[in-house]
């Protein structure tokens, strides 16, 4: 048998993958102030986000979370992959998570505190270039100082809940509080 060259064709098929957004309101209403929400969150079974802004990354990624990688090349692998999918508004922000299921969030402005959240993974291919594709999406919606809950199969469990913007402490899959 030939030799197949498996990275390849595993990142090849992942980098036509499109994200999938609700269509955009015709009228979405602001953001939250993005410095309100930059911080970060914590839940007991999938640890802590640090969010930061994508246009002034964090302390911690710049010190070293996001795998050792030089911060512009890093940056510039994300937005190369998020430049290609639909739906995506600012604010624009991200919290790098190093996980199998993927290297970062990033969180795109949707409507009021309502933001879509794609994975994104980073991958060194070819060697010595990062290059970054959407593995999934979901969506979070903000509440001003207490926290952020997770919606659409976030935990990837059996029940897909849609999000809502009132109780989404008690009604999100997964609830990350802000720490203060």
């Amino acid at each position: 048998m030939e030799p197949l060259e498996w990275e390849e064709k595993f990142i090849t098929n992942n980098l036509r993958k499109k994200a999938t957004y609700d269509p955009f309101p015709d009228t979405p209403r602001p953001a939250p102030v993005s410095a309100v929400l930059i911080g970060t969150y914590h839940d007991k079974g999938y640890g802590s986000l640090e969010l930061s802004d994508f246009k002034e990354p964090g302390h911690s990624y710049m010190s070293g979370a996001n795998g050792g990688a030089d911060p512009k090349e890093y940056l510039e692998a994300i937005s190369t992959a998020m430049a290609a999918q639909p739906g995506i508004s600012d604010p624009v922000m991200f919290a790098h998570i190093g996980k199998l299921y993927g290297s970062v969030y990033v969180f795109s402005h949707f409507d009021g505190p309502i933001f879509n959240v794609t994975s994104v993974d980073i991958k060194d291919y070819p060697k010595g270039k990062l290059t970054a594709y959407v593995r999934w999406t979901n969506v979070a919606v903000f509440v001003e100082g207490k926290g952020m809950g997770m919606f659409q199969n976030f935990w990837g469990g059996e029940e897909f809940k849609n999000p809502v913007e009132y109780q989404v402490e008690e009604e999100a899959e997964v609830w990350f509080r802000k720490e203060e």
